[in-house]
This record gives structure tokens, C-alpha cells and sequence, in this order.
């Protein structure tokens, strides 16, 4: 069963966070933070072409990368292949 999730719900309580240094709130996000902030990323670019390149040229997405790798290591996510 899928359930579905407001992204942008999860994220309002962290916003002004995000905003203010998204490198500062990136370690301390949960699995389901780091998903929602991507759906966010993707969901923006729908609507504002370039979010994604600047996201990836301000160092974001690797910020999210890294963060996505250390919580599958600490087996906070379960991965199957």
C-alpha cells in the first residue's frame, strides 16, 4: 500500500531553516525530510525552469547525496536491490 505524503506539509516546519543555510539543516534531515525536500527540487522545476541546475551548482544536491548516503549506511533507510 502507497500512502501519500504532503511534502510540502513535512517541510513547513523546517522552511525557515531550509532557507536560511540549506548546507546547516542537511545533516540533521530524516530519511523522509531528505525524499520530501527532493520532490520539492523536482516539483520546482516544473514550475521554475533552472531550479534544479542551481540547486545542483549551489552545492545542494550534493549536500542531499551525502546526507541520503549516510542514513543508508546507518541502515536508517532500508535499501533493497
Amino acid at each position: 500500500m502507497v500512502n501519500m505524503v504532503d511534502y510540502r506539509a513535512v517541510l513547513q516546519p523546517h522552511k525557515q531553516a531550509i532557507n536560511k543555510s540549506f548546507k546547516e539543516w542537511v545533516p540533521k534531515a530524516s530519511v523522509r525530510n531528505c525524499v520530501c525536500w527532493m520532490m520539492a527540487l523536482v516539483r520546482s522545476e516544473r514550475f521554475c525552469g533552472g531550479s534544479t541546475r542551481s540547486s545542483v551548482a549551489d552545492g545542494s544536491v550534493v549536500s542531499w547525496l551525502n546526507r541520503v548516503e549516510e542514513l543508508v549506511k546507518d541502515k536508517a533507510v532500508n535499501v533493497r536491490y
